[in-house]
C-alpha cells in the first residue's frame, strides 16, 4: 500500500533528521522521480521485458519549483542552502517557474532556470522549404546540395579515451588514484559531448535561420542498431546523435515560428525524386540511377529531395 505523501515525508524526517535541512519541494521531487521510475519498470515488466531493480546512485540534480528560490543580481538564493554567486549567460525572460541545480561527473555545478514567457512565436510567412537526409558517409545532405561532414567526435577521442580507461583499469578499486583517473575519463566523455552539442547547435541554427519549412527523416535508431547491416556502424550511428539533432530542430523551429516536419523514412533512399520509381540500392551504392526516367544523382541528395516533395504534398493537402 502507498502512504499519502505527507505521511511518507513525515516518517522519513523522523527516521532521518538530516532531511529537515533540505527544502520540502526538493524532497517531494525526489520521491516523485522514484515513483515514476518504478512505474516505468512495472510497465516494462508487464510487457514481458526483463528489467532489473532500482539501485542506489548519488543524487546529481535537485529541483526547486514554486517556492524556495530567487535571483538577486548575480546571486542565486536557495532556501535551506543560502546564497551563491552565479554567472548568468543570458537574461531570464518571463516568470521563473523552476530552478534545477546539476552536479556533473566532472565536479562542475550548473544552474538551469526554466521560465514561462507570455509571448507566443509568430508563424513565419515564407515558402523556403528544405529536405534533409541524414546519413553516415556525411552527417547530412539537404536539397540545396549543402553537405555537413560527420564530426566523428568519438573516433577523434578514441585513442585518448582508450589510454585513460586502460590506466583506470590498473588502479586499485576504491583507491584515491582510481578516483582521480575516473575523473579524467569523465572529462574526456564530457569534452566529446560538448563538441557534439556545439556541432548540433550550429547545424540546427543554420536551417532555422535560412528556411521556413524543414523536413527531416524520423529515423528509428533502435531498429537501425539491431540489424545485421549495422554491424561495424553502430559507433558512428550513435555518435551522430540523430535523435538529439531532431530534438534541437523541433524546439528551435517552434520558438522561431518555423514549420518542422518529421517525414516517414520509408523508401526515401529508394524512391526516385523525379518519377517515384522504387530503385533498390545497397548501402555501398552512393549513386541513384533510375531505369524508368534515367534520372541520376547522389543518393543522399535524391533522398533529401524526396522528403521535400512529401512535405509539399502534405502542405497542399491541408
Amino acid at each position: 500500500t502507498l502512504f499519502p505523501y505527507t505521511t511518507l515525508f513525515r516518517s522519513l524526517k523522523e527516521l532521518h533528521p538530516q532531511l529537515k535541512d533540505v527544502h520540502s519541494i526538493v524532497l517531494q521531487n525526489m520521491i516523485f522521480q522514484i515513483r515514476d521510475n518504478l512505474k516505468v519498470l512495472s510497465k516494462l515488466k508487464s510487457k514481458g521485458r526483463k528489467v532489473g531493480r532500482l539501485r542506489h546512485k548519488p543524487v546529481r540534480s535537485i529541483v526547486y519549483e514554486q517556492t524556495g528560490y530567487k535571483i538577486v543580481g548575480n546571486k542565486l538564493v536557495l532556501s535551506k542552502i543560502g546564497e551563491m554567486p552565479i554567472v548568468i549567460s543570458r537574461p531570464v525572460p518571463g516568470t521563473i517557474k523552476q530552478v534545477v541545480l546539476k552536479f556533473t561527473r566532472t565536479r562542475k555545478w550548473f544552474v538551469s532556470v526554466i521560465s514561462r514567457t507570455p509571448d507566443e512565436p509568430i508563424d513565419r510567412i515564407g515558402e523556403r522549404t528544405v529536405g534533409i537526409d541524414m546519413n553516415l558517409l556525411n552527417f547530412s545532405t539537404d536539397t540545396d546540395g549543402k553537405v555537413f561532414e560527420h564530426p566523428h567526435n568519438v573516433k577523434k577521442a578514441a585513442r585518448q579515451l582508450g589510454r585513460a580507461q586502460r590506466k583506470m583499469s590498473r588502479k586499485v578499486k576504491g583507491s584515491h588514484n582510481r578516483r582521480k583517473q575516473r575523473l579524467k575519463v569523465a572529462r574526456i566523455h564530457e569534452t566529446v559531448e560538448n563538441r557534439r552539442d556545439d556541432f548540433l547547435h550550429k547545424w540546427s541554427n543554420h536551417y532555422i535561420q535560412n528556411y521556413d519549412r524543414i523536413a527531416v527523416e524520423k529515423l528509428n535508431i533502435k531498429d537501425m542498431l539491431d540489424g545485421r547491416k549495422a554491424r561495424g556502424m553502430n559507433r558512428n550511428t550513435l555518435d551522430a546523435a540523430w535523435g538529439k539533432a531532431r530534438t534541437f530542430l523541433t524546439y528551435k523551429a517552434e520558438r522561431a515560428g518555423c514549420q518542422f516536419v518529421a517525414v516517414n523514412p520509408a523508401y526515401t533512399s529508394q524512391a526516385c525524386f523525379r518519377c517515384g520509381t522504387i530503385v533498390k540500392k545497397e548501402l555501398s551504392e552512393r549513386m541513384h540511377n533510375c531505369p524508368a526516367c534515367g534520372h541520376t544523382e547522389n543518393r543522399d541528395l535524391n533522398a533529401a529531395r524526396s522528403e521535400e516533395r512529401r512535405v509539399g504534398k502534405e502542405c497542399r493537402s491541408r
